[in-house]
């Protein structure tokens, strides 16, 4: 069985990735930190709508801790087909205000945390041709700096650069990387929607479903890509 990893899979972005997923016949590892009872929750639900689905814990905020979750990973789930890189945290402070701790936790979870997940399921991901997908934030492939949660974006700029990376080198084996990057969402703590051209926030099966368009084996061809679902955020 190919398994498809979706980390922070219990709530939010991640509990509407794992729906939609199973919704497309992908068998569904639900990846929890705290929230068990979500997770399963979401494992059961993705099970009533017809495929295999388990949830696993794992805390990626230390590399000790990561290393220790890729290792059970491993021993339960031994042929993963796709990773959705969704867990991520966040942290509004000017970077003058940042401390060298809170600067090293980001990337830890931000970008080494995906950076080392993936390396180390490369054999399955080649084996099954198989897809990753980061979750960015809108504006992180236009560069500058952000007034609003430089350090954040730092992190997730790193993570487009690791999408790009790792695309590249692994486009000869068959394998797709892509980033998708949210805009303002429903979920959004304290959203201000009357500037969006929209004029509304996106809902999280938008997100979802551009995931799971882009686990479509037709669309095998689009790898390196970083793909807003904004609502024309910053045009």
């Amino acid at each position: 069985m190919k398994w498809v990893l979706v980390t922070g899979g219990a709530k939010g972005v991640g509990e509407a990735i794992s729906y939609a997923l199973a919704s497309e016949g992908h068998s569904i590892a639900v990846h929890y930190r705290n929230s068990k009872l979500d997770a399963q929750r979401v494992a059961e639900k993705c099970r009533q709508i017809g495929v295999q689905s388990e949830i696993i814990q794992g805390d990626f905020s230390t590399i000790p801790d990561l290393k220790t979750f890729v290792e059970n990973y491993k021993n339960r789930f031994n042929d993963t087909k796709a990773i959705i890189h969704n867990v991520g945290k966040y942290l509004i402070l000017p970077l003058l205000e940042t401390s060298l701790e809170g600067l090293s936790d980001l990337f830890q979870e931000n970008f080494l945390s995906p950076f080392y997940i993936t390396k180390s399921l490369l054999s399955s991901l080649i084996a099954s041709r198989g897809s990753i997908i980061h979750i960015g934030e809108t504006g992180v492939a236009k560069g500058g700096p952000k007034r609003e949660a430089p350090a954040y974006f730092m992190s997730k700029e790193a993570l487009w650069q690791l999408t790009r990376s790792y695309a590249l080198e692994l486009a000869p084996y068959g394998v797709r990387v892509n980033m998708v990057s949210p805009g303002i969402l429903e979920n959004t703590i304290d959203s201000e929607t009357k500037n969006l051209p929209m004029k509304r926030a996106g809902k999280l099966e938008e997100i979802a479903s551009l995931v799971a368009f882009l686990l479509r084996e037709e669309n095998h061809y689009i790898t390196g890509q970083n793909i807003e679902v904004a609502g024309g955020f910053g045009l």
